[in-house]
Parts: structure tokens; C-alpha cells; sequence
């Protein structure tokens, strides 16, 4: 009985010393993934809206973005648009984004973006929403994104 309790005990202080270093490795990888010219095609009504930016790994190893969410919107996925024989179709990248490290990648129109569904407020040109991508580690990475008139092209 006193074997069992030193040993929960050993975990329990084995876990506690490990957590901070695992909280700081996943914040550091987070830091290292840059993010820039994030902007939504606006949309008018409670019509889904898209989501573009370029992503830039400055890590030295692969991230895995899982998902994403928002407070605006009641569901946000990662979409590819694909071109099957002239007819477009938009595929869910239901298994995650890996991107290698010192490696960029944009979503762009007419490639992958994100879809915003399930609005939560009103949104117009100008304002601004925030999004998270989730790593395959547990860390979050904020995005800023403006809200672009419906005409813009991007960057």
C-alpha cells in the first residue's frame, strides 16, 4: 500500500515538472508558424464566407494544423477546391494540414481557404475576426482576419 502511494505520488510530481515544458515546446512551435495577409470574402446574409492567408513554418519540424474555429462563426473547416473535369468541387481536409518546416503555404480563391459557417453576428467590410488553428499538439495559433468587400481580390 505505501509502494502504490509513492509511486502515484512520484507520477503525480513527474506530470507537474513535465507539464511547463511541454506547455513551453508547444508555445514556441505556435510562435515559429507566421501567418500574414489574412483577409474574408464578405458575403451578404448568413451566406458562408471564406477565409484566406498565408501560412510560413520558421520551425525546424513539420506542424500539423488539425482544425480551426472561431467565436464568429459556429463552424469553420479547412476546404481544397478541386477540378474534376471542369466541374469545381470543394473537398474537406478532414485529415489535417501538415506543413514541413521552412516551408509556406497560401489559401488562396479557387484553392484551399477556410469556409466560415454559422455566422454569430453581423459582419461587414472592415471588421475584424479572429480565428484559431489548432496544431496536432495542442496549440492554438491565433490569426487576425479582416472582412473584405465582396470584389476583392486578394493581396
Amino acid at each position: 500500500m505505501m509502494m502504490k502511494k509513492s509511486l502515484i505520488r512520484a507520477l503525480l510530481t513527474a506530470t507537474l515538472i513535465s507539464s511547463p515544458v511541454l506547455a513551453s515546446a508547444q508555445n514556441e512551435e505556435a510562435k515559429a508558424v507566421e501567418t500574414s495577409d489574412a483577409w474574408i470574402r464578405f458575403t451578404p446574409g448568413t451566406t458562408p464566407m471564406a477565409g484566406y492567408f498565408t501560412l510560413n513554418n520558421a520551425s525546424d519540424r513539420t506542424i500539423t494544423i488539425t482544425s480551426a474555429e472561431s467565436a464568429d462563426f459556429g463552424q469553420v473547416m479547412m476546404h481544397q477546391t478541386i477540378n474534376n473535369n471542369g466541374q469545381m468541387s470543394m473537398q474537406h481536409m478532414g485529415e489535417g494540414l501538415e506543413l514541413k518546416a521552412g516551408e509556406s503555404l497560401s489559401f488562396n480563391p479557387g484553392g484551399m481557404h477556410l469556409m466560415l459557417m454559422q455566422r454569430q453576428r453581423p459582419l461587414s467590410p472592415g471588421d475584424h475576426v479572429s480565428v484559431t488553428l489548432n496544431l496536432a499538439d495542442g496549440a492554438p495559433i491565433s490569426v487576425e482576419f479582416e472582412v473584405k468587400p465582396i470584389s476583392y481580390e486578394g493581396p
